[in-house]
């Protein structure tokens, strides 16, 4: 093992490498892999959004981007203490690499790392996998409810690159605006299935609320709704319920975003 002395670090006798080499060996490596899990889902493809098949189906994605999503006002302990260590190793892998480089990685890392990162991973394949005739759009809600399209746009190759841009740009803040994101859902008549994503609990109404009142726009619609948990502070029993009454799964992934290496 390495040796320190007076402040100084000396190099294994037997290896020949010191502590910090050996710490800024294990940046590389996770910078790189998450350098190549980005490039990877960055051309994927999928027919499916976590497991649910999305062929011949007129989707409506509901993408939770409040702050917690990048662990900005985090209310679980354990998540604030994994951004912290993302930004320090972020920061790390900047300065051992330097340059634009280092910006680059430091910057993927932050990103990739969080809850949001995950989220974006599994939403753009899905997207990208969409074909005609499938009709699909996109829905973002944190701070406010962001309807990228009026009508459900036609799953063609020009249209998803554009929204896939757009996905990659999603940024994190705010609360969690769950009923009004939901009602922007059913305002696409030709929607037949909605998948709800989100971290948290509702911020502009209470789960019996939410619960009746897509009961009623569901009630001659029979659209399935799905929905995805993120993290430990999302309300399971809830999201469980809202899918099993309107005919989808309820998908947990509670350690979305905690898959960095240190």
């Amino acid at each position: 093992m390495a040796l320190q002395s007076l402040g100084k670090t000396f190099p294994d006798p037997v290896t020949g490498v010191t502590l910090k080499m050996k710490h800024a060996f294990r940046v590389l490596i996770a910078a790189s892999i998450i350098v190549l899990l980005s490039g990877c889902y960055a051309v994927k493809s999928s027919n499916n959004y976590y497991g649910v098949k999305t062929a011949n189906q007129n989707v409506v994605f509901l993408l939770d981007r409040s702050g917690s999503m990048e662990g900005k006002d985090e209310g679980v302990v354990s998540n604030a203490v994994q951004t912290q260590v993302l930004n320090k190793s972020a920061n790390v892998a900047q300065s051992k690499i330097g340059g634009i480089v280092g910006n680059l990685v430091g910057n993927q890392i932050r990103s990739e790392g969080s809850k949001m990162g995950a989220a974006k991973r599994a939403l753009i394949p899905a997207v990208r996998g969409l074909e005609l005739p499938s009709r699909y759009s996109v829905v973002t809600f944190g701070g406010q409810v962001d309807t990228w399209h009026d009508q459900m746009v036609p799953a063609a190759p020009t249209q998803k690159n554009v929204d896939i841009v757009r996905i990659n740009q999603v940024s994190a803040a705010g609360g969690t605006p769950m009923l009004t994101a939901l009602e922007r859902g059913f305002q696409y008549p030709d929607a037949t299935a909605i998948f709800l994503l989100t971290d948290g609990q509702p911020t502009d109404s209470n789960n019996a609320s939410i619960l009746a009142r897509v009961a009623t726009l569901n009630a001659t619609r029979r659209v399935t709704i799905h929905t995805i948990g993120f993290g430990e502070d999302k309300d399971a029993a809830f999201l469980r319920q809202l899918a099993q009454e309107n005919g989808g799964e309820y998908i947990d992934q509670t350690n979305a975003g905690s898959w960095l290496p240190f």
